[in-house]
């Protein structure tokens, strides 16, 4: 018997631990088919009744003390989807729409969880080459806007696309999206969708400065 939506959203919960609010509501929202807004309301029930509970603001989990003792992802079809089996875990990253932001090296302390089929059916790319970034800065406005999620699939800077966006990595600045155009004589055009943002021309002598970090898949909109 399918799960009901409370009962998915105390499952998810289980498997994964603590969730941002829109990671919870865009995952859900897929696998029962229906509209995140009905999933915020199911939070808000939840909520108060107090099967889950908030830790800090944007943020959901099973009641402290509670999660070793649920048992409905082990018992339902939703344990098949539980991060060792279809789910896969991204990490997920701030990426700066402006003048970059230097975090490769930094530990990756968040994830965002989907469905391995859905990265498949939906992209045709392999999910281990798949990584969420948040978006920083206004430079990519009204296309990308701060907080919104972007999914990338990393690229190695063959037939670059133009006219898509990417995540480049320039040294001393660091992470930067921009959106791609091949100019003349073998030089790339880097521009924002913001009017106010100027272009970014790399010529092939400054080329080795960059490195290609990923083409953008898709964009979930932030709250």
């Amino acid at each position: 018997m399918a799960l009901s939506v409370p009962e998915r959203i105390e499952a998810y919960l289980q498997a994964n631990g603590p969730t941002r609010t829109g990671v919870l509501t865009s995952y859900i929202a897929r696998e029962a088919e229906t509209s995140e807004d009905y999933i915020r309301q199911a939070l808000g029930r939840l909520t108060r009744e107090g099967r889950i509970e908030q830790p800090k603001r944007g943020y959901y989990q099973l009641p402290n003390g509670e999660a070793n003792q649920k048992e409905t992802a082990a018992k339902s079809e939703f344990a098949l989807a539980t991060p060792s089996t279809d789910m896969v875990r991204l990490p997920l990253v701030e990426v700066s729409a402006g003048k970059g932001k230097d975090i490769l090296e930094t530990d990756i302390e968040e994830f965002y969880y989907i469905s391995r089929r859905h990265l498949r059916r939906q992209f045709g790319v392999d999910p281990n080459k798949v990584v969420v970034m948040r978006i920083t800065g206004n430079s990519m406005v009204p296309t990308l806007n701060p907080g919104d999620l972007v999914f990338i699939v990393q690229h190695d800077g063959a037939d670059l696309r133009g006219g898509a966006i990417y995540v480049f990595h320039k040294q001393h600045v660091g992470l930067f999206i921009k959106r791609v155009r091949v100019a003349d004589n073998f030089r790339i055009e880097l521009h924002g969708d913001n009017p106010a943002e100027g272009v970014i021309t790399i010529d092939p002598a400054d080329a080795y400065d960059f490195t290609i970090i990923g083409r953008m898949l898709s964009v979930m909109k932030s709250l």
